[in-house]
């Protein structure tokens, strides 16, 4: 099937509430989507997207799967769009070129999760801590918070014993 034959059968079947499947091509969207992996699209609302949604929409280059960045605040119903893959450009799509959204990525008959890569899983985590660590230090500035040192201290390995076992080295 052609690549314009193919664009216009996804394009109708999205845009009349059907979900369509096939085969992933290009690597934009490597590590999260490879080539050869197989994705499910659904249509969806733009009211319903959301930054992290791996979008599937028209361009002038064809159809393309790229994850939301972030909503477009000058523009409305326009989403900031980018492939996972070092190097990938940020792309502007708006309501109008939007078809759907991928629900599922296959890998040799596997689901794949896709929702959130696990290096920004690391930076989201990481973020979180230090804000946590900053407002934890004003509270004990304030007097809020008892200072770090005047906490029990635990081991993070500690592990209890079950009760009436003693435990052995050396066996």
């Amino acid at each position: 099937m052609s690549g314009a034959c193919f664009g216009e059968i996804c394009t109708e079947l999205l845009r009349s509430g059907q979900r369509v499947r096939f085969q992933a091509t290009g690597a934009s969207m490597a590590p999260s989507i490879l080539e050869g992996d197989r994705l499910t699209i659904e249509p969806v609302d733009a009211t319903q997207v959301r930054p992290g949604d791996i979008l599937f929409y028209s361009t002038a280059r064809g159809l393309t799967a790229h994850r939301v960045v972030e909503r477009v605040s000058d523009v409305p119903a326009a989403f900031r769009t980018r492939g996972d893959a070092p190097g990938s450009e940020d792309e502007t799509v708006t309501a109008g070129q939007l078809l759907g959204r991928v629900t599922r990525v296959e890998r040799d008959g596997h689901r794949v999760s896709f929702d959130v890569l696990p290096g920004a899983r690391h930076r989201i985590r990481g973020r979180f801590l230090a804000i946590l660590g900053r407002l934890s230090g004003r509270l004990a500035a304030a007097g809020r918070v008892p200072p770090s040192d005047s906490r029990p201290q635990t081991s993070r390995n500690a592990v209890p014993s079950p009760p009436g076992q003693r435990l052995t080295k050396g066996r």
